[in-house]
């Protein structure tokens, strides 16, 4: 009787084990050729489709119809920061040739930038990082980017052209107030050379900096229901 209870428990085992290696290999099967990692999958485009898709949108109905290249390539680079909670988002047109530029905030801390995207030739171009605290202001008379951030009675403040699709430093700022006790004299620099208080002063406000209410790099979480919302205000 007891090898007849134990051959009995012997085949259970190895039935099991069959069982679960049968299921092993079908889950297998099943997911082969299935985009695992994060990267675009473009295998639709062959198929007809016009757009690539991020990968994850299974079903052709879920995948959104955008009538530009513009919108069709911002959608796959803000694909990458989904549901990031510290990530936002604004699309707007800045030097007004009729194609927004995508702006992305890496978030709402001291150290954080903004990356500036445009599309030119029908390619996703990223133009650099700019600001402090996740935001930059835009002058958009003069087309200018403002990056200024303030610490311990430093002021730094770097201003950039942004035209025809190109970002170029127009003007590099640097005061010091001189309230720190170890460091007790003023100082001030215009590109890097040094200047009087009243120089200094004169060149900065140059730049009145026409400020739109509407403007502001963190306007739309990155989730994705906001992303396809917005992209598809755009017709």
């Amino acid at each position: 009787m007891r090898v007849l209870t134990v051959n009995i428990y012997i085949v259970k085992w190895d039935m099991r084990k069959t069982l679960a290696l049968i299921i092993i290999a079908a889950a297998l099967t099943t997911g082969c050729g299935k985009n695992t990692d994060n990267t675009t999958d473009t295998s639709d485009i062959s198929a007809g489709m016009t757009e690539p898709v991020p990968s994850g949108l299974t079903n052709t109905n879920e995948k959104p119809q955008f009538e530009h290249d513009w919108q069709r390539l911002y959608y796959v680079e803000l694909w990458k920061f989904v549901d990031n909670p510290w990530v936002m988002f604004n699309i707007y047109d800045l030097d007004g040739d009729g194609t927004p530029e995508l702006l992305v905030s890496e978030g709402d801390y001291h150290a954080a930038v903004c990356v500036l995207y445009t599309v030119s030739n029908g390619e996703l171009i990223s133009l650099g990082t700019y600001g402090r605290w996740g935001d930059f202001i835009y002058d958009f008379e003069l087309n200018y980017i403002l990056c200024n951030y303030s610490q311990s009675g430093e002021t730094f403040t770097r201003i950039y052209s942004y035209e025809n699709g190109k970002v170029a430093e127009v003007m590099s700022l640097y005061g010091y107030s001189g309230v720190m006790p170890t460091q007790p004299e003023e100082k001030y620099h215009i590109n890097g050379i040094d200047v009087s208080y009243d120089v200094y002063s004169a060149e900065y406000d140059k730049y009145s900096f026409d400020v739109r209410e509407d403007f502001c790099v963190r306007k739309y979480n990155a989730s994705l229901s906001e992303i396809e919302r917005v992209l598809g205000q755009y017709k």
